[in-house]
């Protein structure tokens, strides 16, 4: 079995309710083009898959990125044990298959297999500017349309502390959160498409999401240490078989 595939045991979770609740989009559907998607891996061997959308019609662009594989520690796996003892897609897992089968038809352990590497431009935070450096990149989603459910958060400030742990700060910030997605020319999302239905999720998701802003800040909670107190230096991501061993160029 590829190691992208979820096992057959695993229950998915519906991604495509209402809910409720850069360049930052308000809360809302969008026509927009993928213009870049590609894998990183961290120091704790977590992958990630990066995303970049342009809006049509605009010079905005959003990126998001979503953990497609837990790290060592949770044994790299593509989903986890819930409190019932059964297994689920991480939910980034689950939000990269939605784009993957909007944008290709194609699930994302499909499109995980075909990935190419090469040399992109991608953010270095040591040198504090984007940098050629080659990655595996999922050229099947490039340049393509698809809708996007975008949701406007409002969380804290994260840094490292001196022991290389993520965490909050008092400092929030604002940020842009795809939820799903739907094909561009029929409008239906994954489910939909696997379950053979009408289109119809992502208008009910809009008039339910649009203009609001989502509060997953700890305010309540009484952050109040700052970022100075608690910064630590971030580690930079390993290789392993999906990276080879080609160091990134610099």
């Amino acid at each position: 079995m590829s190691e992208w595939k979820l096992p057959d045991d695993v229950v998915e979770p519906s991604i495509e309710g209402s809910g409720g609740g850069g360049f930052l989009w308000e809360s809302g559907l969008y026509d927009a083009t993928v213009k870049l998607a590609y894998v990183d891996q961290t120091a704790g061997g977590a992958y990630f898959l990066h995303v970049e959308f342009e809006k049509n019609g605009s010079n905005g662009t959003m990126r998001d990125k979503w953990c497609i594989k837990s790290g060592n520690e949770k044994g790299n796996k593509t989903f986890y044990i819930n409190k019932e003892g059964k297994k689920q897609p991480l939910p980034g897992y689950q939000t990269g298959k939605s784009l993957c089968i909007a944008v290709t038809g194609e699930d994302l352990d499909s499109n995980m297999n075909k990935v190419e590497k090469k040399v992109i431009k991608i953010r270095d935070f040591t040198q504090g500017k984007d940098v050629p450096t080659e990655r595996p990149v999922l050229t099947g989603l490039l340049n393509k349309p698809v809708k996007v459910a975008v949701h406007q958060v409002l969380q804290n400030k994260r840094v490292r502390n001196g022991n290389g742990q993520w965490v909050d700060t008092a400092d929030t910030k604002t940020i842009n959160e795809c939820k799903f997605f739907g094909n561009a020319e029929s409008g239906k999302t994954a489910e939909e498409v696997k379950e053979n239905k009408e289109a119809g999720a992502l208008d009910r998701w809009a008039k339910k999401n649009t203009g609001i802003v989502i509060d997953k800040s700890s305010k309540a909670k009484g952050a109040t240490s700052s970022a100075a107190d608690i910064m630590g230096n971030n580690s930079s991501p390993t290789q392993d078989s999906l990276f080879g061993n080609t160091e990134p160029s610099a």
